[in-house]
């Protein structure tokens, strides 16, 4: 087992890790984890704290030999303790923070909210429901699940073949 740690040569922060894999292979999951996580959201990662600052590198802290988990465990705990880390972990579970419990302010504000904007959530909601459905009617239709339909009621719904494509698609009225 690997105990390493990414750092970044634009500040002393560090994000300490421990695998089996080779550190470059590590260190190439994070990359791309990354980068995934740029693109499109994926899963947040504590590392993703060093990658933001720039000019991340890894570095081996330490090679453990054959050892428990409870080992892994408490010397990982130990270098996030004593190096400046943006852990807040200690190892791939998660230390859960304690939610807070409602409070009668927040429930109330809650209430509030709703009942002076209820209109407006009802009209998201419609809004959203019916984007929803258009998404189901397109993949029926796209995957030749509904075999004949009235023209009429494909622009009631907005949608049309495009020839180019070969698929249906909303109609963009813009």
């Amino acid at each position: 087992m690997n105990l390493y740690k990414i750092c970044s040569k634009n500040s002393d922060k560090v994000f300490v890790g421990c695998s089996v894999l080779d550190l470059k292979e590590q260190y190439n999951i994070h990359i791309n984890n990354y980068a995934k996580y740029l693109k499109n959201g994926h899963i947040y990662d504590e590392s993703y704290k060093i990658f933001s600052l720039g000019l991340p590198y890894i570095e081996m802290i330490e090679e453990i030999k054959e050892s428990s988990n409870d080992d892994y465990d408490e010397k990982r705990k130990h270098y996030i303790n004593t190096m400046n880390a943006v852990n807040y972990t200690i190892d791939a579970r998660k230390i859960k923070k304690p939610k807070k419990k409602a409070t009668a302010n927040g429930l109330e504000y809650m209430r509030n909210y709703y009942k002076n904007n209820k209109d407006k959530m009802k009209q998201q909601i419609t809004i959203a429901n019916k984007m929803h459905k258009m998404d189901e009617i397109l993949m029926k239709l796209n995957n030749g699940m509904y075999k004949r339909i009235p023209k009429k009621s494909l622009e009631k719904w907005g949608v049309k073949f495009d020839d180019e494509k070969k698929i249906y698609a909303l109609i963009n009225n813009n």
